[in-house]
Parts: structure tokens; C-alpha cells; sequence
């Protein structure tokens, strides 16, 4: 919620797992989709792909702390519309 905070932009839902966020994006339709890579239990990548099957304009950004070229490059087949890159630095 931090990322929003001190924005106009508005969080319409919140889900628990990778299941529920895929639910919630395709039925809420939101404006945008932000979910982790390695949300549980399948994974965001799963949840992506669900996702854009049953909504392929629906803009999804993935977060994650993996630099893996594979998991990178799979985010962006499945139709990631960006991948924004956490770290967690030692400041």
C-alpha cells in the first residue's frame, strides 16, 4: 500500500493467493493488475497467464526480487506488461 500512498491511484482489491487475484482481476476488470512473481501458491506467473487468456488487453505488472533471465523472460511471454525489479539494498 505504500506504493499508492500520497497518489490518486485507488487499490479496489486485495487478494490472498495467485487463485483469487487471477478471480478478482478478470471478473473486477481494473484499470491495472500489480501482483508478485512468486505469489502463492502456484505463482504470479500462473495467475498472469490466466489472466491474460481471459483478458488479453488487461495491463498486469509483475514485481519481483528474481533477476533470473528465465523468469524474466517468462513474465514477458505470457504478456507482463512490465516487470518492476525490487531491492532490498543494505541502506
Amino acid at each position: 500500500k505504500s506504493l499508492v500512498a500520497n497518489t490518486d491511484i485507488e487499490v479496489v482489491a486485495e487478494a490472498g493467493d495467485s487463485f483469487q487475484a487471477a478471480k478478482l482481476a478478470i471478473e473486477g476488470a481494473p484499470d491495472v493488475v500489480l501482483m508478485a512473481v512468486k505469489t502463492p501458491p502456484e505463482g504470479g506467473l500462473a495467475a498472469l497467464a490466466r489472466i491474460k487468456q481471459a483478458r488479453p488487453d488487461m495491463p498486469v505488472l509483475m514485481t519481483t526480487c528474481d533477476r533470473h533471465p528465465v523468469h524474466l523472460a517468462q513474465a514477458h511471454r505470457l504478456g507482463a506488461s512490465g516487470l518492476i525489479l525490487k531491492d532490498f539494498g543494505s541502506e
